[in-house]
């Protein structure tokens, strides 16, 4: 009987999938060979981000942020892990609340949003 285990998974180039190969073969990859997949999800070097907190003046529009998915709106501001290959439906979720907080600052900014001062508007 022919398994998963026995068979390398093939790529479009009908070479087996760098960085698969333990799943596929059941074997760790070969050493001295560049995993691709861990190098492009290797931790970064790079100092810690600024933590994002939400404006004062943002506020009242808390409520009106959707699709969170039950996290708080900082807790997805501030999620630098999560991308597409490790969860999908959390970084779906991340997108979602970032590019509504990106419409508020953008509606702050034109004067759009009643009680938001435009040139008063503190950086986040």
């Amino acid at each position: 009987m022919i398994t998963n285990k026995t068979l390398p998974r093939q790529g479009r180039s009908g070479e087996g999938l760098v960085g698969h190969e333990e799943y596929t073969t059941g074997m760790a990859p070969k050493q001295g060979k560049e995993n691709e997949v861990s190098r492009k999800m290797a931790p970064r070097d790079e100092p810690a981000e600024k933590v994002w907190k939400m404006p004062k003046w943002m506020e009242p529009y808390r409520c009106l942020i959707g699709n969170t998915g039950g996290n708080t709106i900082e807790d997805l501001m501030n999620d630098h892990e999560t991308n597409g290959l490790n969860n999908s439906v959390l970084s779906a979720l991340i997108i979602s609340v970032d590019s509504q907080i990106t419409l508020l600052h953008r509606m702050a900014r034109k004067g759009m949003l009643p009680g938001v001062d435009p040139e008063t508007l503190e950086e986040s």
